[in-house]
């Protein structure tokens, strides 16, 4: 066999550098000689803090002065390379270099690939990380989504036997809600995600109150907390912290936060929430703009290893899931770092180790305080008695009928629609305050044309318009707006939610 090209010589190093798959180059010794473009991309490490160093001491730095599991089953997989001369393959939960790639979210793959010169004696050294395959990818996905569907399943199949008592229903339905609750979250996150990478989020800033925000998404876990026999301690000020923000996303990186620590925290534990005005604003006095909204979650849970805190903000970082019994796909608190950053903000997570609980501080930029307008309250045609005639307007007819039956039992007069050219036909006949009409409708009437229909009829111009669709991006908000809906709500929406919005109305 000739002897290998050097890879200090230029040709053969700009070969190697341009390798479409992450590689090092190690010399026997495990110094590394020279790294892929592929490898530097995916682990956001500088070629100048790799190349001339030893491979095991680089894992020591990260460290803090020790390998780590990672680090000595690598060295060892090398050295079994070095001394059979044959290719060791490594399956690692993550990589321990650098930044791990958001793809990287199922184990992956190390190849180190023994390179021998014509004397039979290894030259050089080949460490290749082998991202998980779509496949992989999607198994691991589906693992996170499939569940919450487990229970939802056995409960359908439970409650279908003659025997079951009412308050055994009524366990079936609890149990249900919980998982239909975590299974929108899962994909919501996805999603998230996705348009966070693909630069897709737009905030549409308004300004309100943070305080009440949290007060919003505490009131909407008490009744898990309860019970899981969590106990809650919330600390807010009286007077409003105001911020210039996006509600659904400052919700989101709130509620987040909380479902964070209720997952982590064991039956018995405490979690404790509370908001003040930052030290930036010495009088004290929240809202001026001189300082920060300082939000504090603090659990007395599972607590964070030293060498997770510092990748915990990571997309598909997860800790010990088990001891909490605890599910997800590890999005949760990477969608917080993401959301708070995007509205100048920061966060940051302390814990004193393992079962010594967790701490995550968010500050945000308060906005000036000012009197706000009074908002004209809507001036319906048929009084303000609390009950109201409400059109759907929804080809599903399983969410058609369970929105009804909803509305129904929860004291207002309703009726259904299934698609746009009847919708249309029912609004000018019954003329309802409110129309819910869903944006994917079939033929070639969707929700938009039956908006812009509507709007142009003066005999409807006090109806309010209220979009329900599966697509919740910026871009379906403002169509949805220019074809004259009054709100855009996302799918699944919660119906206690929808209660509110109504009686905002009216």
């Amino acid at each position: 066999m000739p002897a290998p090209a050097s890879l200090t010589t230029p040709d053969f190093r700009l070969l190697f550098e341009a390798a479409p798959d992450p590689y090092l180059a190690l010399a026997p010794d495990l110094t590394i000689v020279a790294a892929s473009d592929a490898y530097l991309h995916a682990t956001g490490v500088e070629r100048a803090q790799l190349v001339g160093r030893r491979l095991p001491d680089l894992l020591k730095d990260r460290r803090g002065g020790r390998e780590g599991g990672f680090g000595q089953a690598l060295c060892a997989s090398l050295e079994r390379a070095l001394a059979s001369r044959r290719v060791d393959t490594l399956e690692v939960p993550e990589y321990g270099l650098g930044v791990p790639n958001r793809a990287w979210a199922t184990p992956l793959r190390l190849v180190n690939l023994p390179i021998c010169d014509a004397a039979d004696e290894v030259a050089y050294l080949l460490h290749r990380i082998e991202p998980p395959t779509q496949e992989a990818f999607l198994a691991g996905l589906a693992h996170g989504l499939r569940n919450p569907l487990a229970p939802i399943v056995n409960s359908l199949h439970i409650a279908r036997l003659p025997n079951v008592s009412e308050a055994q229903r009524e366990e079936l339905r609890a149990l249900t809600e919980r998982q239909v609750q975590q299974l929108t979250r899962l994909i919501d996150d996805l999603l998230a995600v996705s348009r966070l990478e693909s630069g897709k989020v737009a905030l549409e800033r308004e300004r309100l109150d943070l305080a009440e925000l949290v007060r919003a998404a505490v009131r909407a876990l008490a009744e898990r907390l309860a019970a899981r026999d969590l106990r809650l301690t919330l600390a807010l000020p009286e007077r409003p912290l105001w911020t210039l923000g996006d509600r659904a996303r400052l919700a989101q990186a709130v509620a987040n936060l909380l479902e964070n620590a209720y997952a982590f925290t064991e039956p018995g534990g405490e979690i404790a929430v509370a908001m003040t005005a930052g030290a930036a604003d010495p009088a004290g006095a929240a809202g001026d703009g001189d300082g920060d909204a300082v939000l504090t979650v603090r659990d007395t849970g599972i607590g964070i290893p030293p060498e997770l805190l510092a990748r915990i903000f990571e997309p598909f970082s997860q800790g010990d899931v088990a001891t909490a019994g605890a599910s997800g796909l590890g999005l949760g608190l990477a969608l917080v770092k993401s959301l708070v950053e995007m509205h100048g903000g920061s966060v940051e997570a302390a814990s004193a180790g393992p079962g010594q609980g967790a701490t995550f501080t968010v500050r945000l930029p308060l906005a000036p305080r000012r009197e706000e307008a009074a908002s004209r309250p809507f001036a319906a045609r048929r009084g303000n008695e609390g009950r109201h005639r409400i059109l759907i307007v929804e080809d599903n007819a399983d969410a058609a009928e369970s929105l009804r039956l909803f509305l129904d039992l929860t004291g207002h007069e309703v009726v259904v629609a299934h698609d746009g050219p009847a919708g249309v036909a029912r609004a000018r006949d019954c003329q309802p305050e409110v129309v819910l009409c869903d944006i994917g409708l079939p033929g070639e009437m969707d929700g938009y044309a039956v908006a812009r229909a509507l709007r142009s009829d003066p005999e409807l111009s006090f109806t309010r318009l209220i979009a329900l669709t599966g697509y919740g991006q910026a871009e379906d908000r403002r169509l949805a707006s220019e074809a004259g809906f009054d709100l855009h709500l996302t799918k699944p929406t919660d119906p206690e939610a929808l209660l509110r919005v109504l009686a905002s109305f009216f």
